[in-house]
C-alpha cells in the first residue's frame, strides 16, 4: 500500500509539474482570448441593436395586415351572408378579387371546407393539419373570430395569413386567406451590409453573419465574402453544432483563426481574428520558470509523501482492520479513525451502515415488527433439541389488501398493514413473538400460557378485526380486517413447522368462510 501510494504521488507530482509548466505558455494565450471575447460581445450587442430597431417597421407591418385580414374576413361574411344568388366557386372567386384576398373558403357545421374559390381544397377539414386544427375552435364558439399567424398552409406549404368567423346568418364559416407579399419583401431584404457598415473594428479581426442553413455569408466587413460558404473561409459546419461559441479553424491560405460567434435570430453572428495576435512571444520567461517548478515539486513530494503515510495509509489499514472483522460476521464491531475529519465521518458511516444492516435484519421496516429472519431464529431457540413447549401459532393474512392498493394507493395499503400490526400488538402477553412473514401474512407465537389463554388471545384478535379502522380521508374510514388461524403446541404438531402449517391452512378456512358468510 505503502509502496502504491508513493508512486501515485510521484506519478501526480510529475503530472501537475507539466501542466504547471505548461500554464505559463497558454496564459497569455487565454488573456488575448478572453479580451477578445468580451470585445466581440460588445459588437454582438450593437448589432442586435440596430437588427432590433430595423425589426420595429416589420412588426408594425404585421399588426397592419393583421387587422386588415379580419377586416376583409368581416367584410366576406357580410357579403355572402346576404347574398341572394347561389354561392359557387366563380362567385367567391369574384368575392375574392372585390375585397382583393386570394382564397374565400366555405366550412360547414363538421368544419368540412365544401365550397371555396379554390377548387382544389375542397374536402379539407379542421382535421386535417396542425395550420387548420387553429380554427377548429369555431365549431365549438360560433360567436369566435380568429385570425392566424403567417404560416405554411396544409395545401401547398405557402405563407399565407388565414381569418375566418361564422356568417352573420350562422349557416356556415367564412375563411378568407391571401399571401402577405410586403412581409415576404421585408423577410428577404438584406440589411447586414449596411449594419456592418455602420461598425469600426480596431483590430485587425472581421465580423461576418452566417446564414444557418445554408452557411453561407449574408453579411461581413468585407463585402467580397458575402455569398461565399464558410468552407470557403476554412470553417466547418460541425463548428457551430458542437457546445460552446468559439473555435479555431485553418484558412486555405494556412493562416490560423480564432472565432466567436453567437446566434441571433436567424443568422450566427461571427467574429474572426488570426492566431498571431493572441499567441504573443513570451518565451524569455519559461526556462526561469520550469527551472522553479521542478524545485518547488521534489520539495513537495517529498513532503506530502511523509503525510500521506501519517494520515492516509496508517487510517485505511485501520479501517480495512475493522472491515475485516465485519465482514467476518462480527457485527459489533466499531470502527473509529480520527485522523482527519474525512476518515472519521467514513467511521460514522460504517458503523450506522453496520447498525442499519443488524436492524434490517431482525425488524420490519415498515412495521416494527420481527422480520421473517429474526422470527425463525428466535423460534428455533423455542423448539431447540427436538423441545415442544407450550405455545399457540397465530397466522393472519391481510383481507383484500390488493383491492385497498389498487382503490386508495400503496400508501394506505402500508396505513392498512400498520394498523393489523398495531392491533397483533395490542393484546397483552408475557411471552410472544409477533412478525411480518412478507406481504401481508403475519405470524403470532405466544409461549408459556394455558390452553384457556390461547384460546382467549385468539378470541380476541378476531373480536378486534371487526372493530378496527382507518381514516383515509376527513369524510371517508376504511375498515380493517384479516384472516386468522391458530394451531396448538402437541395438539397439531410438535415442532413448529407442523404448527404453521396448520396455522396457515386454518387462516385460509378462515378466510373462506367468512367470504362465503358475506356473500349470503
Amino acid at each position: 500500500m505503502k509502496k502504491l501510494i508513493r508512486k501515485i504521488l510521484l506519478v501526480a507530482s510529475i503530472i501537475m509539474m507539466l501542466l504547471m509548466s505548461g500554464f505559463m505558455l497558454v496564459k497569455k494565450y487565454l488573456d488575448r482570448k478572453t479580451q477578445f471575447k468580451k470585445s466581440s460581445e460588445n459588437f454582438f450587442y450593437q448589432i442586435e441593436s440596430i437588427m432590433d430597431s430595423n425589426s420595429e417597421e416589420f412588426d408594425v407591418a404585421i399588426s397592419e395586415i393583421k387587422e386588415n385580414c379580419m377586416t376583409k374576413a368581416q367584410a366576406a361574411s357580410y357579403i355572402l351572408s346576404n347574398l341572394t344568388s347561389k354561392i359557387t366557386p366563380l362567385k367567391l372567386r369574384e368575392i375574392a378579387a372585390i375585397i382583393d384576398v386570394d382564397e374565400i373558403h366555405l366550412f360547414n357545421s363538421e368544419g368540412v371546407l365544401y365550397l371555396g374559390s379554390q377548387e382544389k381544397y375542397i374536402g379539407f377539414s379542421f382535421d386535417s393539419g396542425e395550420q387548420m386544427a387553429f380554427f377548429k375552435p369555431l365549431l365549438e364558439n360560433k360567436d369566435l373570430f380568429l385570425c392566424q399567424e403567417i404560416m405554411p398552409n396544409t395545401a401547398e406549404g405557402k405563407n399565407m395569413q388565414y381569418s375566418a368567423l361564422w356568417s352573420e346568418n350562422r349557416k356556415f364559416i367564412v375563411q378568407i386567406g391571401y399571401e402577405p407579399h410586403r412581409i415576404s419583401e421585408m423577410t428577404e431584404r438584406n440589411e447586414l451590409p449596411y449594419i456592418f457598415s455602420l461598425l469600426t473594428d480596431s483590430l485587425e479581426s472581421n465580423i461576418i453573419a452566417i446564414d444557418p442553413k445554408s452557411f453561407k455569408v449574408k453579411g461581413s466587413a468585407r463585402t467580397d465574402l458575402v455569398g461565399k460558404s464558410i468552407e470557403y473561409l476554412g470553417m466547418k459546419r460541425s463548428f457551430f453544432k458542437e457546445k460552446g461559441n468559439n473555435f479555431t479553424f485553418v484558412s486555405k491560405q494556412g493562416d490560423k483563426f480564432f472565432s466567436v460567434h453567437k446566434k441571433s435570430g436567424d443568422i450566427i453572428l461571427c467574429r474572426i481574428i488570426p492566431y498571431s495576435e493572441l499567441f504573443d512571444d513570451f518565451f524569455d520567461d519559461i526556462f526561469c520558470f520550469i527551472l522553479h517548478i521542478i524545485i518547488s515539486f521534489i520539495v513537495f513530494y517529498f513532503l506530502l509523501a511523509k503525510v500521506f503515510d501519517r494520515y492516509i495509509v496508517n487510517s485505511i489499514n485501520r479501517v480495512n482492520c475493522g472491515l475485516k472483522k465485519i465482514g467476518e460476521g462480527n457485527l459489533e464491531e466499531k470502527i473509529r479513525v480520527d485522523s482527519i475529519p474525512e476518515f472519521m465521518e467514513l467511521s460514522e458511516y460504517i458503523n450506522n451502515m453496520v447498525g442499519q444492516l443488524k436492524k434490517d435484519l431482525t425488524e420490519d421496516i415498515l412495521t416494527g415488527l420481527a422480520s421473517r429472519r429474526a422470527f425463525y431464529s428466535e423460534i428455533n431457540k423455542y423448539f431447540y433439541a427436538g423441545e415442544c413447549p407450550a405455545a399457540a401459532f397465530y397466522m393472519i393474512d391481510a383481507d383484500s389488501l390488493k383491492y385497498v392498493n389498487d382503490t386508495y394507493g400503496h400508501e394506505i395499503g402500508d396505513m392498512y398493514l400498520m394498523k393489523i400490526a398495531t392491533i397483533l400488538k395490542s393484546i397483552p402477553a408475557s411471552n410472544r413473538i409477533i412478525a411480518r412473514l412478507g406481504g401481508d401474512e403475519f405470524v403470532v407465537v405466544v409461549y408459556g400460557e394455558i390452553r384457556a389463554e390461547f384460546n382467549r388471545y385468539f378470541e380476541s384478535y378476531k373480536e378486534l378485526r371487526s372493530s378496527s379502522k382507518i381514516i383515509i380521508s376527513m369524510s371517508e374510514e376504511l375498515n380493517v380486517s384479516f384472516s386468522i388461524g391458530m394451531s396448538i403446541a402437541n395438539e397439531d404438531g410438535t415442532n413448529y413447522h407442523e404448527l404453521l402449517k396448520v396455522a396457515d391452512k386454518r387462516m385460509y378456512q378462515d378466510k373462506i368462510s367468512r367470504k362465503k358468510s358475506r356473500k349470503l
